[in-house]
């Protein structure tokens, strides 16, 4: 780690976590999304909804779910979050899904808060006894294609789906 960047503490999300993840996805969730999807679809993705949606997910875990969250001099600026993948997302083959990956605007380089994190969230999917983890990136969403491919390491399998008459590609990596 280069001396001129404060470290990084990445740990599972807690209660405490919800205002910063809230506001982290509706800020990541607007820049990586406006133009790709209808307006409406971003306005309804309040911060009054996400507190309450992040509040009751950290509240209640789903089963084989979990946040992560990356620290930086106390302050979360990242989190990542994962999950089951529903049979119609991965064939029936039993993967994690990686739902969301946010680094606040502010904090840079923001390719290494996803490298302190990816690590902490692989071990969990392969704690949960997932073979692999499956996610989705609307096309043509090319800068979050390369991410997944090339940073993350994962890779177009083939498969997509139409969500909102948006044509969304599926990636992959195997455990």
């Amino acid at each position: 780690m280069t001396d001129d960047l404060p470290e990084l503490t990445v740990r599972e999300a807690t209660l405490t976590d919800v205002q910063a993840v809230a506001a982290i996805h509706v800020e990541g969730y607007e820049s990586a999304h406006r133009g790709l999807f209808p307006d409406e679809n971003l306005a309804v993705r309040t911060l009054e909804l996400r507190t309450r949606v992040w509040g009751e997910r950290l509240a209640d875990p789903p089963e084989s779910s979990f946040v992560v969250v990356a620290e930086q001099e106390g302050e979360v600026v990242g989190f990542l979050s994962g999950r089951a993948s529903r049979p119609d997302e991965d064939d029936g083959e039993g993967l994690g899904r990686w739902e969301d990956i946010y680094v606040a605007s502010k904090c840079r380089p923001r390719g290494r808060v996803v490298a302190a994190m990816k690590p902490a969230a692989y071990d969990l999917w392969k704690g949960f006894g997932f073979p692999g983890v499956v996610g989705f990136i609307a096309e043509p969403n090319t800068r979050a294609l390369r991410f997944f491919t090339e940073e993350i390491g994962m890779h177009q399998d083939g498969h997509s789906v139409e969500i909102d008459g948006v044509r969304v590609l599926r990636v992959r990596a195997d455990f």
